[in-house]
């Protein structure tokens, strides 16, 4: 198996763990999937933030996920608040995890979380 599969597992592996197993003490499996529905959310604006890709497209969508993460719209904090996260955590993390998405990939950023 190449390097880049290898990759693509332990990123996955990584994103599961953050999204399944962050400490969700909801008993209801119901509102349990929907905790993890909205961290899939959150998730994805913090790889979009952290993204290095040099598209166009992929520029507009850091630039609104940083926005989104770093303001305080009631959208942003709702879904925090549906996640079981504490906002002012992700909004403090997130310049340093862009920070060191220019030097580092983006699994170092999700364990560190």
């Amino acid at each position: 198996m190449g390097n880049a599969m290898r990759n693509i597992e332990k990123e996955n592996k990584l994103i599961n763990d953050f999204i399944s197993n962050y400490s969700i003490l909801e008993t209801n499996e119901e509102i349990r999937v929907y905790r993890e529905v909205w961290r899939s959310v959150i998730l994805q604006a913090i790889l979009d933030a952290t993204s290095n890709s040099i598209k166009k497209k992929t520029k507009i969508q850091k630039i609104k996920a940083l926005k989104w993460l770093e303001g305080d719209s009631p959208d942003f904090l709702e879904a925090c608040c549906y996640a079981g996260f504490d906002p002012e955590y992700i909004q403090k993390r997130i310049r340093v995890w862009v920070k060191k998405s220019d030097k580092s990939p983006v699994i170092s950023i999700i364990k560190e979380f």
